[in-house]
């Protein structure tokens, strides 16, 4: 196998690490001790993080090639041809975006990022009912930004259950439906989790959030494209998706705030 050999020596301890690399036919060894070592040429490694983010999958690139190269005029120009032709193409996106999921275009919410589009729906449903309802309830195995959203809600003086999940990595909804108080005012459960994988009851919890008048919230990002999604039949109203096959930043977030109207 392609490799290279690292043998680290620090505080009277020595360990062996491999660390397979591309394009290099043997190991090589790397002695570190202190701030003295031997280097090694640099090797481009290999990639193995693919669950964060992955590379520009062909037909994206294709289809994004003119608005990075001759149609890249700011959207948001109502003024002259450049404006105009990104904005329809924009517009566009948000329909095709929306007939994915059984929304209605003005429902889509286009973003910055997935730690915005997290951020928008815990906090702004949070900060919406403050100090009304000042409960929210998400669980052990959320993405970090959501729990970063909810720990910085704590330290605002809202109450936050982190429920933990069984051993096969599903919410108990008998657990989910005990939690839930009248102060609460929103739910948050990942779609699909990004490290372990693992599919979430997400209609039979929206469905759960609805009869108790709770607003539910899910990160969908490993769930959009792969698992199918109506957020009318399966009760959400706030749905976010990341999609890492852009490499563009570009998230979105689907909003229905006349749900429980």
């Amino acid at each position: 196998m392609i490799g290279r050999l690292c043998v680290f020596s620090r505080l009277a301890r020595r360990r062996t690490v491999y660390v397979f690399r591309e394009f290099c036919a043997e190991a090589e060894l790397l002695v570190e001790d202190g701030n003295k070592s031997r280097s090694c040429k640099p090797i481009r490694p290999l990639y193995f993080d693919f669950q964060a983010s992955t590379q520009l999958d062909p037909r994206v690139l294709d289809a994004m090639l003119p608005f990075y190269i001759s149609h890249f005029g700011n959207p948001h120009s109502r003024t002259h041809e450049y404006g105009w032709y990104c904005e329809e193409a924009v517009e566009k996106a948000r329909e095709n975006v929306a007939n994915q999921i059984g929304a209605d275009h003005k429902e889509i919410i286009f973003t910055s990022g997935a730690t915005e589009s997290n951020n928008l729906a815990v906090k702004g449903v949070a900060k919406f009912y403050h100090p009304k309802k000042k409960h929210i309830i998400t669980t052990q195995i959320e993405h970090k930004c959501v729990l970063d959203s909810c720990r910085v809600l704590e330290n605002n003086g809202f109450g936050v259950t982190y429920l933990p999940v069984q051993k096969n990595g599903i919410l108990d909804l008998e657990v989910l439906e005990r939690s839930i108080k009248p102060e609460t005012s929103l739910v948050s459960v990942i779609a699909v989790n990004n490290e372990i994988g693992v599919l979430q009851p997400i209609e039979e919890i929206g469905r759960l959030c609805r009869s108790k008048g709770v607003f539910f919230h899910t990160d969908a990002a490993q769930a959009f494209g792969k698992v199918p999604i109506d957020v009318n039949a399966m009760n959400f109203p706030f749905l976010f998706d990341d999609s890492d096959y852009t490499q563009s930043n570009i998230m979105m977030v689907h909003s229905d705030i006349s749900w429980y109207s």
